[in-house]
């Protein structure tokens, strides 16, 4: 068991599900799919629906299978944590670092003259 958290790149739940739940992308080391979870259909389906074109279709794809994966529970989502980063103007350096989930890495700020 971990306790982890995940920050999509990008909108959307291929940015991240297919990262974390594609039994074909477990690995010795480096590994995203910390359940290691492997179900042989839900990988077909991965590649299924990023083969769609229509990303509404997709989106809407996504949202089944992560109902049909979260049957099995290989994950238990228990916080849902977002905060609204705001930055003025004036500051420089400001951006979402990896190592604090998105948060702004307050060593590289500083104020533009």
């Amino acid at each position: 068991m971990v306790i982890d958290g995940w920050t999509p790149d990008w909108p959307g739940a291929s940015t991240y599900l297919p990262t974390i739940l594609d039994g074909r992308l477990i690995v010795k080391e480096g590994n995203n799919n910390r359940a290691q979870y492997n179900s042989p259909q839900v990988n077909a389906r991965f590649d299924q629906i990023a083969e769609m074109t229509d990303r509404a279709a997709a989106d809407t794809a996504y949202g089944e299978l992560a109902k049909e994966i979260m049957q099995d529970a290989p994950v238990v989502p228990f916080l849902w944590d977002k905060a609204p980063v705001l930055v003025g103007p004036h500051v420089t350096g400001a951006y979402g670092h990896i190592a604090y989930v998105g948060r702004l890495d307050l060593v590289s700020l500083g104020l533009r003259k």
